[in-house]
């Protein structure tokens, strides 16, 4: 009995590991630019197991159907929440994202909640938030970035006092989204510490306000074209921050005071 089950348990690993050896083969194939080898060792790997939640990843990736991408993304989740239980349930005493297995599933949640709000579709924008607030319960560290989601989700969604709290874990942070974040929010809060707030904002990328205080937000850029303190940087921050600046009465009209050396403080 005992040689059987160990025989078994051989079998599942050595089709993991096959499984995930397609996956590598089909982001190599997205790379080079050929989806039909991609797409057909994701589906591949899925026969082998599927439970290999990167081969949901790929074909939503490869497919332009925003409903098909949001199905493939939800299988990916469901199929990791089935595997990865023990550690879901448990994910206080453990380092989550140190274990390298449940990589696959937070990149798959984070996918489903970009998806789910960019379709916008009655409650896909409640589950998109939902999503991100998972993301940074399980891996409080927050090594994927899902933070700079919740700066601009939560805010469009009404959630200002919970980012207020999620930005002070991040205060401290050199980071673009960051620190314009902290800006707005102090300024929406009528903080004496506003003004301050925003100075090292400008420190850390002083192209943003060019884009915010545009007629229109531009456009995102690819990530793998922006650089740190960019003019990139700043087009691909301000492109998902500019709906959010707007919503906070004057803050457009401070921001272009600071550029003009005015005093700042919002009465």
């Amino acid at each position: 009995m005992l040689i059987a089950l160990r025989q078994t348990a051989s079998m599942r690993d050595a089709l993991m590991e096959q499984a995930q050896k397609l996956v590598d083969a089909a982001w190599d194939a997205i790379e080079e630019g050929d989806t039909v080898l991609a797409s057909a060792s994701a589906h591949e790997a899925l026969s082998l197991n599927p439970a290999a939640l990167d081969a949901w990843v790929v074909l939503a990736h490869l497919t332009e159907t925003p409903s098909v991408r949001i199905a493939l993304l939800r299988e990916a989740v469901a199929q990791g929440k089935r595997s990865l239980a023990a550690q879901l349930k448990a994910y206080r005493q453990t380092s989550f994202w140190l274990t390298m297995s449940t990589r696959p599933y937070m990149r798959a949640v984070h996918s489903l909640a970009v998806e789910l709000w960019d379709r916008d579709i009655g409650g896909d924008r409640t589950q998109a938030v939902e999503n991100v607030r998972h993301l940074l319960r399980i891996n409080p560290n927050d090594n994927q970035g899902a933070r700079f989601l919740a700066f601009t989700l939560l805010p469009l969604t009404g959630g200002w006092d919970e980012l207020t709290r999620l930005l002070r874990r991040y205060r401290d942070e050199i980071r673009t989204e960051t620190r314009y974040s902290l800006a707005l929010d102090a300024f929406r809060r009528k903080d004496a510490a506003a003004d301050t707030t925003l100075a090292a904002a400008l420190e850390t990328n002083p192209h943003v306000p060019a884009f915010l205080l545009a007629r229109r937000a531009p456009f995102p850029l690819k990530p793998e074209t922006v650089t740190y303190q960019s003019e990139a940087e700043a087009q691909t921050y301000a492109a998902v921050a500019f709906p959010v600046w707007r919503l906070v009465p004057g803050a457009t009209n401070w921001l272009h005071d600071v550029l003009r050396g005015k005093p700042l403080s919002k009465s």
